[in-house]
């Protein structure tokens, strides 16, 4: 068939139902669909156009297969997609497409090696009038009915109530309604035989009178064809929906439709854009919410002011309840969780940094964008993979060809029992045998060496894991790799490196896998020298390495040592002079050893100083208490605390403390009042705490501390002082 207009439709195919799985907007990326099919899917078509066949039999005269294959695709326009099975004319395979136009079923009639094209569905646009959106169904994704029983079933029951086939003759058994063009034409009692024909139709169709209601109810002698009643049907609802709106299904107008008040029960969609002059007000009105309603607007909702729930403004910031959205921009949450990136030029108020875990400084690193793990023919997760870094406008990845990389991510997974999100494959106690295996309680350690960089993101998506897209080459120009934004990565795997988890069969498995947003350092390259250096901060050391080749350091590589230096060593060598038998020294050896660090320090290689190097001894004093055995107090009770002041040696120097103080901490508001008693200001050493009825020292809380302070004069005549804290 020549007709290159011409497009299938849900009769002209099948495949079984279930067989296809499409999930919109994969991974959070509104452009990026997870497909999936069943062991065996194939996909089954036949279409013909007044009995010239476009999509033919095969050669049993059955209909023809494909084996259907599909893959995860991720789109490069945001424009509507459509959903597409791709048959070869020649061979019987068949791939999903997803185009941004539609295609007729045979758009190259000529080309005996082409393809049919058949639709299953389409998927609205990722981004309306600026806006990014999560991408729908626009045509929900269709199975087919080609030869299903169901089909064949009906078309044979139509048949078998209309016509009866006697000694070769086919008579019709009620009267017939047929339609001729726009009118429809009543006929009675026409019966087909050896005396009319087809061709008689058009002469006695002047008997013929135009159809009421009445007419095109079957009975018992009146039988309506089915298309007579779907024509008339039409011609009906043609008329009434250009004046109406339904209520009994979906409608639309392209006319403005002004109402006194709109209650919506359900969800909203707004396909354009909203203007609300005064508040919105999105839930169960008079009532409190227990499932929130859903405004979805695709187009701009233009709002004054925003009030979820019942908004009450916080002390300082945000809001102690609800959440409110101003038309300056201005908004207040009570907290804010973000499944990806948070962008800001400053984040202010709460200006103290706090760090748990470790940090990594090198010359490579950065934020995954996007991963996309390799997996063999039955499905089976790889050690290997392609990734995507998060970059701004014109930034330039910070990664390189061999980059040993360590990042650390808390994995959550789906319980498909309760559909709540639980941690998984976490590690389950902190680790560090200084030797650059790191495991943090409550994360996975993600080891991955960047083994390749895609020059652009069509190379990336192109996933046959050919060396001809990436570069492999660490000294290949710098030119060829694009934004170095698209990189494949290998996994660590077990050939060194030891884990808290490891047991006694063997190293650990390093075998998890890059995470969207997920954070991690570059540690090593054994190619490059110009990317082997890194610094290494946990909450008890810095470390400062070099010529980093591996995943692993030993002594050669520490340059600098800061903070606890437990579990560190170096190898050292020294002379030693040699004697002869009169105590003479005749020469000397070599000795070699290892050297162990304890205690907190400072181990530095090369050091240049010009200013003064003073030693002291640092014999720092303290505060002993005496509490009678215990700090419990029992209701009733009265503790005493006496207290001295001991030197660096032990000695006790309590006769030249000039000042004792003691500061309650429990209740803010009577601690004020506590600390200013006579009893607290004329502490001298000694003090009584009473927990009675009438009067007790300590405050209401679980427990009270207690802050005491010794002060005395030193020989230059500053002022120095020690501090203890008790716990009642």
């Amino acid at each position: 068939m020549a007709d290159t207009t011409l497009y299938s439709s849900a009769k002209d195919y099948w495949v079984k139902d279930g067989a296809i799985s499409i999930t919109l907007n994969a991974m959070g990326d509104y452009d990026k669909i997870a497909v999936s099919l069943a062991a065996g899917t194939v996909i089954m078509a036949f279409l013909q156009v007044n009995g010239v066949p476009v999509i033919d039999y095969n050669a049993g005269r059955n209909y023809r297969t494909w084996a259907l294959a599909a893959a995860n695709t991720h789109f490069d326009r945001p424009d509507k997609v459509y959903v597409y099975a791709r048959l070869s004319k020649r061979a019987d395979t068949a791939m999903l497409i997803f185009p941004y136009e539609k295609i007729p079923v045979n758009p190259e009639p000529n080309n005996a090696d082409g393809y049919y094209h058949i639709m299953l569905g389409s998927i609205t646009p990722s981004t309306i009038d600026g806006n990014r959106v999560e991408r729908t169904w626009e045509d929900p994704l269709e199975f087919g009915t080609l030869g299903t029983d169901e089909q064949q079933n009906a078309a044979s029951k139509d048949l078998a109530e209309m016509f009866e086939l006697r000694d070769g003759t086919i008579f019709a058994l009620k009267n017939l309604t047929f339609v001729d063009g726009a009118r429809l034409l009543l006929l009675r009692m026409l019966v087909l035989n050896g005396g009319s024909s087809l061709a008689n139709i058009s002469s006695i169709a002047t008997t013929a009178s135009v159809g009421n209601d009445e007419d095109f109810e079957g009975t018992d002698t009146s039988l309506v064809t089915s298309a007579a009643m779907v024509a008339y049907q039409q011609l009906r609802e043609a008329v009434l929906n250009t004046r109406f709106l339904r209520k009994d299904q979906n409608d639309e107008t392209p006319y403005k439709l002004t109402m006194g008040e709109a209650e919506v029960k359900g969800d909203a969609e707004v396909k354009g854009d909203v203007t609300i002059g005064g508040h919105a007000t999105i839930g169960t009105a008079g009532t409190q919410q227990t499932q929130a309603e859903v405004l979805n607007v695709r187009g701009r909702a233009k709002v004054r002011t925003v009030i979820f729930g019942d908004y009450t403004p916080g002390l300082i910031a945000g809001a102690e309840q609800g959440a409110l959205i101003e038309q300056s921009g201005d908004a207040r949450f009570k907290s804010v969780s973000i499944s990806e990136f948070l962008e800001v030029p400053e984040i202010r108020f709460n200006r103290a940094m706090v760090y748990i875990g470790i940090g990594l400084r090198s010359v490579g690193g950065g934020i995954i964008e996007d991963v996309i793990p390799d997996m063999d023919a039955s499905g089976n997760l790889l050690g290997s993979g392609r990734c995507a870094l998060k970059l701004e406008d014109g930034e330039y990845g910070a990664i390189d060809i061999d980059d040993l990389c360590l990042g650390f991510w808390h994995n959550m997974t789906k319980n498909q029992a309760t559909g709540e999100y639980e941690a998984t494959n976490n590690a389950t106690s902190d680790y560090d045998p200084r030797n650059g295996d790191y495991e943090l309680r409550g994360f996975q350690s993600v080891y991955f060496r960047v083994v390749g960089i895609y020059p652009t993101e069509t190379d990336y998506m192109a996933d046959d894991r050919d060396a001809g897209h990436f570069v492999s080459d660490p000294h290949d120009n710098i030119s060829n790799r694009g934004a170095n934004k698209y990189f494949r990565y290998t996994l660590r795997g077990s050939a060194s490196g030891t884990s808290s988890t490891a047991g006694t069969t063997g190293p650990k498995i390093w075998n998890q896998h890059p995470h969207s947003q997920m954070h991690f350092g570059q540690v090593a390259n054994p190619t490059l020298t110009d990317r082997q250096n890194l610094v290494v901060t946990t909450n008890k050391y810095e470390l400062k390495l070099e010529k980093m080749v591996w995943w692993n350091y030993t002594s050669q590589n520490i340059v600098k040592i800061d903070g606890m230096l437990d579990g560190f060593s170096m190898s050292e060598e020294w002379q030693e002079p040699v004697y002869d038998e009169h105590g003479r020294v005749i020469g000397h050896q070599t000795r070699t050893g290892t050297r162990q660090f304890q205690g907190n320090g400072s181990v530095l290689g090369n050091a240049f100083i010009y200013g003064k190097i003073i030693q002291f001894e640092r014999l720092a004093r303290h505060i002993e208490i005496d509490t009678g055995g215990d700090t419990f107090i029992a209701h009733g009770e009265t503790k005493t605390l006496t207290c001295s002041l001991r030197d660096g040696y032990g000695q006790d120097v309590t006769d030249e403390v000039t000042l004792w103080e003691i500061r309650r901490d429990g209740n803010t508001q009577d601690d004020v009042a506590w600390n200013n008693s006579s009893k607290a200001l004329n502490f001298n050493g000694t003090i009584d705490i009473t927990d009675t009825e009438a009067y007790s020292d300590l405050s209401d809380g679980i427990s009270t501390l207690f802050v005491i302070t010794a002060y005395w004069q030193t020989e230059d005549g500053s002022v120095a002082n020690a501090m203890r804290v008790v716990e009642i």
